[in-house]
């Protein structure tokens, strides 16, 4: 998981597109070596409100 976070980051690196930060759901999925790897990127996680049906369907649209 946490190579998964790099690669994205590499790719916008190598196209000279900034990323300054990144919406995250609060499910738990992802280790916390996910948000190191995102945080000494200089990227900002933002968590969004506690997970409900109702907004996972508005998220998707």
């Amino acid at each position: 998981m946490t190579q998964a976070a790099r690669n994205p980051m590499m790719d916008l690196e190598d196209t000279g597109c900034p990323v300054k930060g990144l919406i995250c759901d609060q499910d738990g999925e992802h280790p916390a070596q996910f948000d190191t790897a995102l945080t000494d990127a200089d990227i900002n996680v933002v968590l969004s409100g506690r997970p409900n049906a109702r907004m996972s369907a508005a998220m998707e649209r």
